[in-house]
């Protein structure tokens, strides 16, 4: 089952917040992006990494096995990924999970180099890609979400 969680004013390492902050901003081309909750235990994130802005204490397993999906991968945008997921993400009282997802926006990729399929799972989507770089993708393909599925700690 998806669960909201208590983020803790961000990130709690002060040096690692400040660096994940630079990222962001470069990434983000100069503007400077929050978490955004998008459903209940599924959350928009500025940068990659989810257990930093969860906090690794309440992470049971960043690597949980769920039967029919991934949990880590692509899909085409957030409305998709919800739709994806199976009833022992969603529905289940058994485990509890949090997801996290970046956005990756083809039109801020460099030319050069970039963001690439293969590093990222499984692509769930429903586009051809047909290039290592989504930079050099075709018009259909303008952005993609990277997201990770956590299991957390259920509270007794």
């Amino acid at each position: 089952m998806l669960i909201d969680v208590e983020f803790k004013g961000r990130i709690s390492d002060p040096e690692l917040s400040e660096i994940l902050d630079r990222i962001s901003i470069t990434i983000n081309k100069g503007k400077t992006k929050k978490l955004e909750k998008i459903s209940t235990g599924i959350y928009k994130l500025p940068h990659f990494s989810l257990d930093h802005e969860v906090g690794k204490e309440q992470i049971k397993d960043y690597w949980p096995e769920i039967e029919g999906i991934d949990c880590y991968g692509v899909c085409d945008d957030a409305n998709q990924l919800i739709g994806i997921l199976p009833k022992e993400v969603t529905d289940t009282n058994d485990r509890i999970f949090v997801i996290g997802f970046h956005e990756i926006i083809k039109s801020e990729e460099p030319k050069e180099g970039g963001w690439r399929w293969h590093k990222w799972g499984t692509y769930y989507g429903s586009k051809k890609p047909e290039y290592e770089y989504i930079a050099d993708e075709g018009k259909d393909i303008q952005s993609v979400i990277c997201f990770h599925i956590a299991e957390l700690y259920k509270e007794d």
